[in-house]
């Protein structure tokens, strides 16, 4: 629960920088700042450094998952605000049970089939305009909606590969990978002409450092801590409690409350409990065995493996 918390500061805090900085630096720059954080903090405890292949490894999932799903967050950031993207994020739990659907892990019932409906509902209701009456699920939502998927890929193929090495330098590595992608992205963009927007203040430098060390750093951290103990999809149960923190944090900051976004929230929460109503039985013995490595602190940082 703590991890999710610190996760939903990062989606009012991106769409205030936003405002400064264009979303591929953003994107960039929030992976890099946390890979930076945790490969430090890793280091700190173990004194060690982890062996080539698992870097390699890890260096291609950052790349391939971690680095896109962050960059189509941010995009879709741009493109919508941060209520409505907590309200879609919610949809991890459906994602990574659908996941589980078509990996023979899980069969189609009546809950998931309940679930779905539900989640779809919400997230048309957090798309409605009321005053036009008409939806607006557009480039941005479809950005959230493929930041979550790429955000389950990227946890499921963490913890499939690494199970047996709980490290946190390869949690750290897989996200530096990422972040030197997007860096690679926007310098590519620049050269072709391309405006990058960012800037040096201070006020905007410090936000920049909480964004990318406690919302991406800090919660990655308690995130597969908690996965590696309850599966992902159990885990993901805890996201939904991202839209009542992004409203209650849009709230203090003065940004009003809409009781639209708030009903399709409850909706979207509703499927998400539903779906999670179930035992994932197949998938009980591999969530026992992970939990034995990812149980304790101690075994989080241990390199020896």
């Amino acid at each position: 629960m703590a991890g999710t918390f610190f996760w939903a500061t990062g989606l009012p805090l991106m769409d205030h920088l936003l405002g400064q900085w264009d979303f591929m630096s953003l994107a960039a720059a929030r992976s890099l700042i946390a890979g930076v954080f945790l490969f430090v903090l890793s280091y700190s405890m173990t004194r060690t450094l982890p062996r080539i292949q698992p870097v390699m490894l890890a260096i291609l999932i950052g790349l391939i998952t971690n680095g896109v799903g962050a960059a189509c967050l941010v995009v879709g950031l741009s493109h919508s605000d941060p209520v409505t993207a907590s309200i879609l994020i919610t949809l991890i739990p459906v994602i990574s049970a659908i996941m589980d659907l078509f990996r023979g892990k899980r069969r189609i019932g009546w809950k998931l089939m309940l679930a779905l409906v539900f989640s779809v509902t919400g997230g048309l209701l957090a798309s409605l305009k009321p005053d036009q009456l008409r939806f607006e699920f557009g480039f941005g939502e479809l950005g959230v909606l493929a930041s979550a998927f790429f955000f389950v890929l990227y946890s499921r193929t963490i913890l499939h590969y690494f199970s047996d090495t709980p490290q946190l330098s390869l949690l750290s590595i897989a996200t530096l990978s990422g972040g030197v992608s997007m860096l690679a992205f926007a310098l590519v963009s620049s050269i072709l002409g391309v405006e990058l927007r960012y800037t040096l203040e201070p006020i905007y430098l410090m936000q920049l450092l909480f964004l990318g060390i406690f919302s991406m750093g800090i919660s990655i951290c308690l995130w597969f801590y908690g996965a590696g103990r309850l599966g992902v999809t159990h885990a993901a149960l805890h996201q939904n409690l991202v839209p009542a923190f992004v409203m209650l944090i849009m709230l203090l900051l003065g940004q009003g409350f809409d009781w639209m976004k708030a009903l399709g929230g409850i909706f979207v929460v509703s499927g998400a409990v539903i779906t999670q109503s179930g035992h994932l039985v197949s998938s009980n013995k591999k969530n026992q065995r992970n939990a034995r490595l990812w149980r304790s602190p101690s075994t989080y940082f241990d390199s020896s493996s």
